[in-house]
């Protein structure tokens, strides 16, 4: 298979489709996949501003709104770059993914420094992170004139006592006792561990000579105390809508307020303005690529304004087999864990392709913000995507997706004839209007079997006897169930129009096949649309479910995703 020429986007191609005025093109370096957004018009700022996100739950939350801060910023005349770290998002993974991965990724912001220099041929830098993006930002010496600290991390170790609670609460952590920390989809190895523990931002060392200092808890104060220390030009306010921000990447609010005293503080330090070639900005370029091991991927733009990375078999000739990965919720495309660019890229060493892309308004794609999960059709976008991947020779495309991604991916399947196969994992098969999509609302539980098989267990019994078990919330989550079967009873119609078309996808040769897990409610909203056993959907031919004791819901924890990437090579013959 050749490389594809026609779809990459050349800068100028990469316009967005809401006409903001600026220029959006990716750029590869050192290993690191970024974004650089540049002004359109004759002047540009005297400074470059680079935005380091964070790595784990909150760069997923934060992907987004990073992207309109830095499509505000270019509006407002300076260029910027967001990037991923290494073992982030698009990126590539640190050379030995069991060293501290500090140095790595200070060195990656460093490197990101010097691309945006580059880039733009810029006299003055100003740096800007969030969270663990914002340490990383004030921890590295890259000569900047200005930063921006978003919410810093001030204490690497209470970072990490943090994610190890959430690991805890959302049962994606370690296992009791081991070195490394597991948490919502973020791994670090033990030597990482040790090396964050000891990142400590009251200690600096250096400084810009101005800074901009969001805070959003106390624990704040001792940074902007530390960069006075050091004869920096502090100027501080609080972090409005920090909680909506992190609540959830479908539901979460843009920090505006926050975003406007970026601009304001950015418009005071650094009013300047340069004269630039407007005609250099279109000149269109070689497209740019990452070369993970056994692969090569490119940054693709096609549809109205959607945005990917095609992954293609390096040195393993592709057969014509590709998969489309959608997005989870409102996650980037890289997904829960990067498990779609681990899938990606597991699949091209055994020469099959694939597209990992966002919907529209999510991630880096073109189209409004805060989009309904469900309601919002995505069978255009993933028509295009098959479109895109049909024009670069690739007949046999099947689709890939987790929860909230099944319900689109399967319905796709049901419309596009050209669509060959899904593979959904903890897939969500019916929404009705004026379901609740809130964090507060959803059902935490796990499996009703599981609860019916712990009755026989004496264990269960003695934990019952003792209060360690919260038996309310038990009783509440079987009955919002039951009263949930009921309503598939009542609303027979959604469950109809699911199995009918699945069943006409089966009839003209279409694969399906359903991993999920016990540690969640997927396989009992599988049996109220299907039956007992699923036995409706097993009837059909090409048909498979795979119920796996050990998956979680999201493919948050690394065992999952190996879990789900065997049985999707597997499902593509490639195992």
């Amino acid at each position: 298979m050749s490389v594809p020429a026609t779809q990459f986007a050349t800068p100028d191609r990469f316009h967005p489709a809401d006409g903001t005025g600026t220029l959006i093109r990716p750029l590869a370096f050192g290993g690191q996949a970024g974004w650089l957004h540049t002004p359109a018009g004759p002047l540009r700022g005297e400074a470059a501003v680079l935005i380091c996100a964070p790595p784990g739950r909150d760069g997923r939350c934060g992907h987004r709104p990073l992207r309109i801060l830095a499509e505000r910023l270019a509006g407002a005349g300076y260029p910027v770059l967001r990037f991923d770290l290494h073992g982030v998002g698009d990126s590539l993974d640190p050379t030995d993914p069991e060293a501290d991965v500090l140095p790595d990724w200070l060195a990656g912001v460093a490197a990101a420094a010097e691309a945006l220099r580059a880039a733009t041929d810029t006299r003055r830098l100003v740096v800007l992170g969030l969270r663990l993006g914002a340490s990383l930002a004030a921890s590295v010496e890259i000569g900047a004139d200005g930063m921006v600290l978003l919410a810093p991390v001030a204490s690497g170790r209470q970072w990490l006592r943090e994610l190890k609670l959430a690991g805890a609460m959302s049962r994606t952590g370690s296992l009791e006792g081991a070195a490394d920390l597991e948490s919502q989809g973020l791994r670090l190895s033990s030597a990482s561990v040790a090396g964050l523990g000891q990142l400590d931002l009251a200690r600096l060392e250096h400084a810009p000579p101005q800074a901009l200092v969001v805070a959003h808890n106390p624990t704040v104060g001792p940074v902007a105390e530390r960069l006075a220390d050091l004869g920096v030009e502090v100027s501080a306010c609080d972090f409005a809508g920090y909680d909506a921000l992190f609540e959830d990447t479908h539901s979460q609010q843009t920090p505006s307020l926050v975003f406007d005293q970026v601009l304001a503080w950015m418009a005071d330090r650094f009013p300047g303005r340069l004269a630039q070639d407007v005609t250099a900005l279109h000149i269109g370029a070689e497209p740019v690529a990452l070369h993970p091991p056994g692969c090569i991927e490119h940054p693709v733009h096609f549809g109205p304004g959607l945005n990917g990375v095609l992954c293609l078999p390096d040195e393993v000739a592709s057969d014509g087999r590709a998969v489309i990965f959608c997005n989870t919720s409102a996650e980037p495309r890289a997904g829960v864990g990067r498990f779609a660019v681990e899938a990606s890229r597991s699949l091209a060493s055994h020469g099959v392709a694939s597209l990992r892309f966002d919907f529209a308004g999510i991630g880096d794609s073109d189209g409004p913000d805060q989009t309904h999960v469900y309601s919002v059709s995505r069978q255009s976008d993933l028509s295009d995507a098959v479109t895109l991947l049909a024009a670069e020779g690739f007949p046999e495309v099947a689709l890939a997706s987790v929860c909230s991604g099944s319900f689109h991916t399967l319905r796709a399947l049901a419309a596009d004839p050209r669509v060959g196969g899904v593979f959904s994992v903890s897939g969500k098969l019916v929404w009705r209007e004026g379901e609740s999509v809130r964090p507060d609302m959803r059902d935490e539980g796990r499996a009703t079997q599981v609860y019916v098989s712990g009755l026989k267990d004496p264990q269960t019994w003695r934990r019952l006897l003792t209060g360690k078990i919260d038996v309310a919330a038990v009783l509440k989550t079987l009955w919002a169930r039951l009263l949930g079967r009921l309503a598939a009873g009542l609303h027979q119609a959604d469950g109809r129009a699911l199995r009918e078309g699945l069943a006409e996808a089966a009839d003209r040769g279409a694969r399906i096949h359903l991993l999920m897990g016990l540690d969640d409610a997927s396989y009992d909203e599988l049996q109220a649309h299907f039956g007992a056993g699923a036995r409706k959907l097993l009837a059909m031919p090409g048909a498979s479910i795979h119920v796996e004791p050990r998956l979680d819901h999201g493919l948050a924890r690394a065992a999952s995703r190996r879990i789900a990437i065997a049985e999707l090579l597997n499902f593509m013959g490639a195992a």
